[in-house]
């Protein structure tokens, strides 16, 4: 599948601080997601471009352009979202400098360019399984637009491109042990800048009480938006053989765009 470079009008200017179903919790936790989005997808494409003139294979290297205008495309409009943060009063902007400076400055220098490949292999299918998830699981219903329709669209474009760093990965370095490292390094490198951004933002929620958090946590285990199927997603990666189109996704992606009406019904 050749992905389609899209871009949704929205305007981001009157979200409110709970918008994900009035839940302050898993609104702070999803605004420290996509602070992670625009410079780490840059990465992506970085990594994924190294290896454009090392492909024999037309259609992957058209596939890697389609990826590469997608990635730019999620970017700019999660970046454009965090003029929201700013509405509702967060500073952000030193705790994400201080992200992108570890990240990509310190980090990405160090490791080689086939672990780089590997890593973003890694979290493509991370954020595509985080994709099916909030797509099946009815959370997204749950959100505030214009939010619920900058995830819809988000989450329908990582499930189309999902493939595309993992073949890269496979036909420039297909051993086992280069895929299972790089989804150990994603798993941390995640963890670790995720949980750095939404506790600079909690810092700054004074209304997200002991009493309220509990409530909340609550809330979220009673309808089953949390993070416990990170891992067993992780260790389905890690399984011999695997593949991202093991499963058929295509049908959530299609079924999203059409709702966003951004492809015909």
């Amino acid at each position: 599948m050749i992905p389609v470079v899209r871009r949704p009008d929205l305007d981001f200017s009157d979200v409110r601080r709970d918008w994900f179903d009035g839940n302050l919790l898993i609104s702070l936790r999803t605004d420290a997601l996509h602070l992670l989005f625009p410079s780490g997808e840059q990465f992506f494409v970085r990594s994924v471009l190294r290896f454009r003139d090392r492909l024999s294979d037309p259609e992957l290297v058209e596939r890697v352009r389609a990826f590469a205008g997608q990635e730019a495309m999620h970017g700019k409009l999660h970046e454009a979202a965090f003029e929201a943060l700013e509405s509702q009063g967060y500073e952000y902007r030193s705790a994400l400098e201080a992200y992108e400076h570890l990240a990509w400055k310190v980090l990405e220098p160090w490791g080689s360019d086939v672990m780089k490949l590997s890593v973003t292999a890694a979290l493509e299918h991370l954020t595509a399984s985080f994709a099916a998830r909030a797509l099946v699981d009815g959370r997204i219903d749950g959100m505030d637009a214009p939010m619920s329709d900058l995830m819809r669209w988000h989450a329908a474009e990582e499930i189309e491109h999902r493939d595309v760093a993992f073949d890269v990965l496979t036909a420039v370095d297909g051993r086992y042990v280069v895929r299972a490292a790089g989804m150990i390094a994603a798993l941390v490198g995640l963890g670790v800048m995720w949980s750095r951004l939404f506790f600079h933002l909690k810092r700054q929620t004074p209304e997200l009480t002991p009493e309220r958090l509990r409530q909340e946590r609550a809330a979220l285990a009673a309808k089953g938006w949390t993070h416990r199927f990170i891992l067993p997603r992780a260790l389905r990666y890690l399984k011999p053989g695997y593949h991202p189109r093991d499963e058929d996704l295509d049908p959530l992606a299609t079924q999203a765009l059409q709702t966003l009406g951004l492809i015909a019904a």
